[in-house]
């Protein structure tokens, strides 16, 4: 990724592991001549398109308690993330450091939730089941106001084991795939 080894010197293991992860993807969306693309994503579009239409947007969580999440991480499953970045990386696996987007492009929601269950018991914990769970009790609480809500995640999300679909359904709510 033509990144000085230096540059990883006093940085956390799982900082390290997701610098490992950007890197890789910019330079797999980069041009033919390696310049930066302006790639948007569907996040992109929807900030867009509520921005034009004065519909309000927020968040669930910050990018602070995001890093929280791998930062509260034990060294170990750091540690394994980081050998797994490297090593996806070394295989020349394009899919490494956005796992399931492909499976989730076919519409194919089992061959994301095996993606999902390769990861690490204790990632898989914090980064999808306590989150889901987290998200879906404040779907619940702000289902019970009026209006529409969308609620944009990442496929892993609705795929695993525990998904928010699944979760919302528990209390009776559904949510619908757009």
């Amino acid at each position: 990724l033509h990144m000085p080894v230096e540059m990883f010197e006093g940085m956390q293991t799982w900082a390290a592991a997701m610098t490992l992860a950007v890197a890789s993807l910019a330079q797999a969306l980069a041009g033919p001549d390696g310049s930066p693309q302006d790639i948007t994503g569907v996040e992109d579009e929807l900030r867009i398109d509520f921005t034009e239409s004065g519909r309000p947007i927020s968040g669930v969580e910050s990018g602070l308690q995001q890093m929280g999440f791998l930062g509260g991480l034990s060294a170990r499953t750091q540690r394994e993330m980081l050998e797994e970045m490297v090593d996806s990386f070394a295989a020349g696996d394009p899919d490494f450091a956005a796992p399931g987007e492909e499976g989730w492009l076919r519409g194919d929601t089992a061959d994301i939730a095996r993606e999902m269950e390769e990861m690490p018991s204790e990632l898989f914990d914090v980064l999808i089941t306590r989150r889901n769970r987290a998200w879906t009790e404040w779907l619940a609480r702000r289902l019970e106001r009026p209006g529409t809500v969308l609620f944009a995640v990442r496929p892993g999300h609705l795929a695993a084991p525990g998904s928010v679909q699944s979760m919302l359904a528990a209390p009776g709510l559904a949510g619908t795939r757009l």
